[in-house]
């Protein structure tokens, strides 16, 4: 049972048995809405917080036994940004992976066709990636996901496997489109927050969190081309100077696909 329907359940008992106990009154209706009050602040932390796994299961690190780390990039495929960043992981020998967005893909399929040609890792960004995705639910959220798939699909002939929410957030109702689409949700152990911090920055945050298995968030559409390449390229640098292995998701969190998860609920 997931903490999301967990936590539902103890509450509504809780506030029937209550309601059963002292009938209406005053402080009866305090209680509620204390009640009320506690479970809104643990749904908001649980969308705030994909490790919390409030939710789904969502994988923010690989297996701690191999120094791996995976660069991942959200919101391509860009023009100006995805194919010199392309160009710089091939010159390093580096394969990442790429979060895409549907429409970017329709636009760009030439390029998005580039990044699976350059064996780096596809995952799903949703179709539209507006902020309020998160607010979506059934077929609405659904076409956000299937959309996405189907045109990574129709531009490279594979299928991502790998899904990545709008800024992380997470909802009651994610888990269910997703198991319906085949797609695992990846979020990371390092947010670099490259968007808003200087090169050195944002390489020095990251560097004091890596550790064996580290997802590590970055972004490669909307941001500016030579900000992005000095970043990556010190990155690369720093991490393969560390010790450090540079693979993709495919390579990172092999056998946690969404067929092996559901083996493995099985089982």
């Amino acid at each position: 049972m997931s903490p999301f329907i967990a936590t539902s359940l103890t509450a509504l008992a809780i506030l029937v048995s209550a309601s059963l106990v002292m009938g209406p009154s005053a402080w009866l209706t305090a209680v509620w809405g204390v009640m009320i009050a506690v479970y809104l602040a643990i749904m908001g932390l649980g969308i705030a917080s994909p490790r919390m796994g409030f939710f789904l299961n969502m994988v923010c690190r690989g297996e701690p036994g191999g120094k791996q780390v995976a660069l991942t990039f959200d919101d391509g495929p860009d023009p100006a940004t995805t194919l010199p960043l392309l160009e710089l992981l091939a010159r390093h020998n580096v394969r990442a992976s790429f979060f895409l967005v549907g429409e970017k893909v329709e636009a760009h399929p030439g390029l998005t066709q580039a990044i699976a040609r350059a064996g780096h890792s596809l995952g799903n960004h949703t179709f539209n990636h507006f902020w309020w995705t998160n607010f979506l639910w059934g077929r609405r959220l659904m076409k956000e996901v299937a959309r996405t798939q189907d045109a990574i699909a129709r531009a490279t002939g594979q299928t991502p496997p790998w899904f990545r929410p709008p800024v992380g957030l997470s909802n009651p109702h994610l888990g269910r489109v997703l198991k319906k689409s085949g797609l695992v949700c990846v979020g990371w152990d390092i947010r670099s927050r490259d968007r808003d911090n200087p090169v050195e920055a944002v390489l020095q945050r990251i560097m004091a969190r890596v550790r064996n298995g580290s997802i590590v968030l970055l972004h490669d559409g909307g941001v500016d081309t030579g900000r992005l390449l000095e970043l990556v390229e010190q990155l690369i640098i720093r991490l393969l100077e560390s010790g450090f292995n540079l693979v993709n998701l495919d390579e990172m969190l092999n056998g946690n696909t969404a067929e092996a998860q559901d083996q493995r609920s099985a089982a």
